[in-house]
């Protein structure tokens, strides 16, 4: 199998690595899961601006023209929302999802989809039905403090842009001793991030930790450029660059890296090896020329007495 012997941290989120866990090990990885980034759900039930906002808008979603998906988590948070308040889905509601993955569940769940080719929002505002948006109502299906790339450009072609803000992402400080563990004992020769606040997340508990300088030393593996910038820009050198963040792509970069670097930990192991046995052989030759010279000296010391006798 081509990835026999990789050992792969993984960083996404709980929840959200069991595919991806299942087919690396297909694959031949040994795998840890060591999430750094926690979704979690605005509550509903709460009094608090963003609850309020978030109810209102679900209430209305007829109001608006098209709606954007930005992820698998904004898909999985707006259905709860709506299915926990039986409100029901537009039919007149055109929707556009970034990424394969999130396209097929926003379909699952009930929405009026584009299907389309895009892997990330940079290629899903290149589309030609999004270049000309004046007049039109769109709603973005999004967490808090996200990127504000796609509000901003569709807000420049023309849209009204409102956000339905379903959850809130915060760093997985309780896994910081799991992370600890794994670069200090388990020696990871790679480690997966999926977003820059992964990598944000992912030094900040290393840091926090005491296990900076291993982490640094340890390559990574991240979805496309912006990614592989972040992390160069906190002090990884060492970034593998998958084309997207799609399973097929990833797992090519790993295949392509791996079939070189095995072959170079096998090499090293081998010349760890013989340097070992070199050293075995040297320390039994050093302690048999010893018991050697006690031997003589014993030899010499029982002459000697008898001669004294």
């Amino acid at each position: 199998m081509p990835l026999t012997g990789l050992k792969l941290l993984l960083t996404r989120p709980e929840g959200q690595a069991t595919d991806w866990q299942r087919d690396l090990q297909q694959l031949g990885a040994t795998l840890r899961h060591v999430p750094v980034l926690a979704v979690e759900a605005i509550p509903m039930e709460s009094q608090t601006a963003a609850a309020r906002a978030l109810r209102a808008t679900l209430k209305n979603l007829q109001r608006y023209d098209i709606g954007v998906f930005v992820s698998t988590n904004a898909v999985r948070h707006a259905q709860a929302r709506l299915n926990a308040q039986q409100l029901p889905i537009p039919a007149d509601l055109l929707c556009y999802a970034v990424g394969d993955k999130t396209t097929r569940a926003a379909a699952e769940m009930g929405f009026k989809v584009v299907a389309h080719d895009a892997v990330d929002s940079e290629s899903l505002l290149s589309l030609p039905e999004l270049q000309q948006l004046q007049g039109k109502r769109v709603l973005v299906f999004r967490g808090q403090g996200g990127r504000e790339l796609i509000t901003q450009t569709l807000r420049a072609r023309g849209a009204a842009v409102a956000h339905a803000e379903l959850y809130e992402r915060r760093c997985a400080h309780e896994n910081q001793l799991a992370l600890d563990e794994a670069l200090k004992q388990w020696h990871p020769h790679m480690i997966s991030v999926t977003s820059v606040a992964g990598v944000h997340n992912l030094l900040a508990m290393a840091h926090t930790t005491g296990v900076l300088a291993q982490l640094l030393a340890t390559p990574l593996v991240a979805p496309g450029e912006r990614v592989t910038e972040a992390a160069q820009m906190k002090g990884c050198s060492k970034v593998l660059t998958a084309r997207t963040i799609r399973f097929t792509d990833v797992s090519y970069a790993l295949r392509e890296w791996w079939s070189t670097e095995r072959v170079s930990i096998a090499g090293l192991a081998s010349v760890n090896a013989a340097d070992n046995e070199m050293k075995r052989r040297n320390n039994g030759r050093q302690q048999k020329a010893r018991q050697k010279i006690r031997g003589r000296r014993f030899k010499a010391h029982g002459a000697a007495t008898i001669a004294q006798q």
